[in-house]
């Protein structure tokens, strides 16, 4: 991880013989799960980017984002980012070629604005307008993205202390994703809400981009 608080202004720009495919979208709509099942099905060839939050929550020594406190929701939330694009300029700096990511900087700016939005917020402006930035850039940080939408999921998988298994704040941060794709004019594809078929859309990509640059299956 980078040393902390030297973000300010940083681009991640991708580069243009890498396939970067950024899932954005709600909690529990698949998005790890079908990055888990991309990088099992191909993995000597893609690189996958998840678990943020649990590394964050690791590195400020508590074990849910329940036991988070007002005052270290922007560390939390700057930990994720700082970890997400560690993870991009690693994979840029990489002889691998292709990535798969379970959020973008969109997710990441999107649960910064509802905590922003709280009452006992101790998130400051420098840092929301920080995100807000850089998820401007996202089709220059990501060759692909793809939007994952609400599903049904057992309410039981959703209480791993790491979302928040309330179905109406998971309709907020759909609707706001959906609302800031929109807004922002960020290029997005819709994946399926069948999880075949999600995999095959994904697969297709993947196929794609190693027939047209000549990459083996097996790289």
């Amino acid at each position: 991880m980078r040393k902390r608080g030297n973000m300010d202004n940083e681009i991640i720009l991708t580069k243009m013989n890498k396939l970067i495919i950024g899932l954005t979208g709600s909690q529990g709509t698949g998005k790890t799960t079908l990055v888990d099942l991309i990088a099992k099905t191909y993995p000597n060839l893609v690189i996958k980017c998840t678990e943020g939050e649990r590394e964050a929550a690791k590195a400020l020594g508590i074990k849910n984002i329940q036991s988070l406190k007002a005052e270290q929701v922007q560390e939390f939330q700057s930990l994720i980012l700082e970890q997400h694009l560690d993870d991009l300029n690693a994979f840029n700096a990489s002889e691998k070629h292709i990535m798969i990511c379970d959020r973008t900087v969109i997710d990441i700016f999107i649960y910064t604005f509802i905590a922003n939005c709280q009452k006992d917020s101790c998130i400051t402006e420098k840092f929301v307008n920080l995100v807000h930035e850089l998820a401007l850039k996202s089709n220059q940080m990501y060759t692909k993205i793809m939007y994952c939408g609400l599903i049904d999921i057992p309410q039981s998988a959703l209480d791993d202390g790491f979302r928040d298994p309330d179905e109406e704040h998971r309709k907020y941060v759909d609707f706001l994703i959906l609302k800031y794709l929109n807004n922002w004019k960020i290029q997005y594809e819709k994946l399926a809400d069948d999880r075949n078929e999600r995999f095959l859309k994904v697969q297709k990509v993947i196929l794609a981009y190693c027939a047209e640059n000549g990459k083996s299956l097996s790289n």
